[in-house]
């Protein structure tokens, strides 16, 4: 049996709050994507790897080596990200002239 201090109460706290100013967050988050028109591309391509972090870490609990692959797929998403990374920095630089060769995806307006 674990006993825990009365203090502890404080821990439990704090993460109750956490939750509440993430959902928060991600509200307004919503609101300025749908405002400034950010492309879905990007937002879904985050919240796969945000999956497929959460089935990683899953598997590293379970001390099953194996189990850790279970969000391999999770580094697609994030090379995507990268790659839509690479061309929001180019297009704000002006770097469009040139690269006609390249098939970027389109991430950004």
């Amino acid at each position: 049996m674990v006993v825990l201090s009365k203090e502890y109460g404080y821990v439990a706290l704090t993460g109750a709050a956490s939750s509440l100013l993430m959902f928060y967050l991600s509200y307004n988050v919503v609101k300025a994507r749908i405002k400034y028109n950010v492309p879905r591309l990007a937002s879904a391509l985050g919240m796969i790897w945000i999956f497929s972090r959460v089935l990683y870490a899953q598997g590293y609990s379970t001390g099953k080596p194996k189990k850790r692959h279970r969000g391999t797929f999770g580094m697609v998403a994030l090379l995507g990200l990268f790659l839509c990374t690479v061309n929001t920095g180019r297009t704000l630089l002006g770097w469009d002239n040139g690269l006609t060769w390249v098939k970027w995806p389109r991430c950004f307006k």
